[in-house]
C-alpha cells in the first residue's frame, strides 16, 4: 500500500494508505525531504514532487471512507499538526464538495 506526499500551504506531510491517515506533521519542504531520506534511503531517491502525490482534499476523502469525522479531524490536528479550526474547515469543504457532486 502506498504512501502519498501531500503539500498544503507550502508545507508537506505523508499520508499512508494503510491506516488511511496522516503519519507525519506538515513541515517545511527541507525537513520533509530529510525525513523521506531517513525513511526510504538514498537508493532511487527523487524529490516528493516527483513521487506519489495527492491533494489534501483527496487525503481527507480517502480518510473519510474508513474513519468517522471525529477521527479524521483528530488525525489532522494530532498527527498532521493542523489547527482545530483549519481541520474542521477542511472537513466541511470535503463534505460540501461531496454533497454538490450528488
Amino acid at each position: 500500500m502506498p504512501r502519498y506526499n501531500v503539500e498544503h500551504n507550502g508545507k508537506w506531510a505523508c499520508f499512508s494508505s494503510i491506516p488511511d491517515l496522516f503519519i507525519t506533521d506538515f513541515v517545511e519542504k527541507s525537513e520533509y525531504e530529510k525525513w523521506r531520506l531517513e525513511e526510504y534511503g538514498r537508493a532511487n531517491y527523487m524529490p516528493a514532487e516527483q513521487c506519489n502525490r495527492i491533494s489534501i482534499s483527496e487525503a481527507i476523502f480517502k480518510a473519510s471512507l474508513n474513519h468517522p469525522k471525529k477521527e479524521v479531524i483528530e488525525n489532522l490536528v494530532n498527527e498532521a499538526g493542523l489547527e482545530q479550526a483549519e481541520a474542521e474547515t477542511l472537513w466541511e469543504a470535503h463534505r460540501n464538495k461531496e454533497t454538490s457532486e450528488e
